[in-house]
């Protein structure tokens, strides 16, 4: 059994990630880039106990998210979670009956370390940041 994941952000998918930012009590910029994978632009954004949130801002309409976007005008996405092994990973997904959809791949965002997508039973979206 897996216990004690620890969440490394939540991430959010915006229409405009300035005007975003312009409404938000959340200022404190960590990484600001254009994933060309994703085709989106991505900001990071350092919360309190090393809790982070990520803005995503598809820039076309063959981006991951461009449909999120669309279908529900952004909002909450994904929960990002920190794994140590590739046995951590494997027991998860297996624990959790969890379908992996995309990865694991590099993320720009954070130093190109590996990133797994999964999508959970009750139709959530789970990141698994690969921290080894």
């Amino acid at each position: 059994m897996i216990s004690n994941l620890k969440i490394h952000h939540l991430g959010f998918v915006v229409k405009d990630i300035d005007n975003y930012l312009k409404n938000s009590f959340i200022k404190k910029i960590e990484n600001r880039i254009y994933d060309p994978a994703q085709k989106a632009e991505l900001v990071l954004i350092k919360s309190i106990n090393d809790f982070y949130f990520e803005l995503i801002q598809p820039k076309s309409d063959d981006s991951y998210t461009y449909n999120f976007l669309k279908n529900h005008e952004g909002g909450y996405h994904h929960t990002c979670y920190i794994i140590k092994s590739d046995k951590e990973i494997n027991c998860y997904l297996n624990e959790k009956n969890l379908k992996q959809f995309l990865g694991p791949m590099p993320a720009i965002l954070f130093n190109n370390k590996l990133v797994s997508f999964c999508i959970n039973k009750n139709k959530e979206i789970i990141e698994f940041l690969h921290d080894y």
